[in-house]
């Protein structure tokens, strides 16, 4: 399942949120990857989303292989809201 959003944090992606980001993560033993541009990466890994580079403004892809991706999904969004990553919708 995958899930589109534009980066609102003027900073972008950075470490901070980040790090917030792939705890949520490491609660699921599934796999879960961050598209940006041509690029996918783990998101189980801070140091390879810090370095996709992702400005503000920019859209990513949340991709989620499991049968909870909803469920799981809806806990990612929660977090990047709580810490300004994205915006509500």
């Amino acid at each position: 399942m995958f899930a589109k959003y534009v980066i609102a944090d003027p900073i972008g992606l950075h470490a901070r949120p980040l790090s917030l980001l792939v705890k949520e993560v490491s609660k699921y033993d599934v796999p879960m990857f961050l598209h940006y541009e041509q690029k996918r990466v783990p998101m189980h890994s801070l140091m390879m989303l810090m370095s996709l580079g992702v400005p503000h403004q920019g859209e990513i892809t949340i991709e989620v292989e499991s049968e909870d991706a909803a469920t799981i999904h809806t806990a990612l969004k929660a977090v990047m809201l709580k810490e300004g990553l994205i915006k509500p919708t």
